[in-house]
C-alpha cells in the first residue's frame, strides 16, 4: 500500500469514530462539556496547521477529521446543552471567538507573505 492509501483509510477510521458519539450526542443519551470539546477542537486546529511542518504530508487526513470530530461534536453540544448557565454558553463561544481572531489573520498573513508552513512552528 501506499503512503496516500495508509493515509486516506487512517483518516477514515477517524471521521468513523466520531459517528456513534456524534448520534449518541444529537439523540441527548450523552450530554457532553462544551468546554472540554472546544479545547479538543482547538487542539485539533493547532495540529492540523502545524502537520504538513513535521513532514507529513501524505496522511493528512487524521489531522483533519482530528480538528473536524471534536467541532461536530462542539457544535452539537451548544444545540443540545439543557442547562441555561452562564458557562455552559459563553465560556465556548469565547474560546472559538478568541481562537478564530487570533489564528485566522495570522494563518492568512503568512499564507499571502508566502512562508512555507515548515516556517510556521
Amino acid at each position: 500500500m501506499s503512503a496516500q492509501s495508509i493515509g486516506a483509510w487512517s483518516g477514515g477510521l477517524v471521521f468513523l469514530s466520531v459517528v456513534p458519539y456524534a448520534i449518541r450526542t444529537y439523540e441527548g443519551k450523552i450530554q457532553p462539556v462544551p468546554t472540554t470539546w472546544s479545547l479538543w477542537s482547538l487542539i485539533g486546529l493547532a495540529v492540523l496547521l502545524t502537520y504538513r511542518s513535521s513532514g507529513a504530508e501524505a496522511n493528512a487526513w487524521p489531522a483533519v477529521f482530528g480538528f473536524v470530530n471534536p467541532t461536530v461534536i462542539t457544535i452539537l453540544t451548544v444545540f443540545a446543552i439543557q442547562q441555561d448557565t452562564l458557562a455552559n454558553w459563553i465560556v465556548p463561544l469565547y474560546m472559538t471567538t478568541v481562537a478564530l481572531v487570533v489564528a485566522f489573520p495570522l494563518a492568512l498573513h503568512r499564507l499571502r507573505q508566502g512562508v512555507p508552513l515548515k516556517h510556521w512552528a
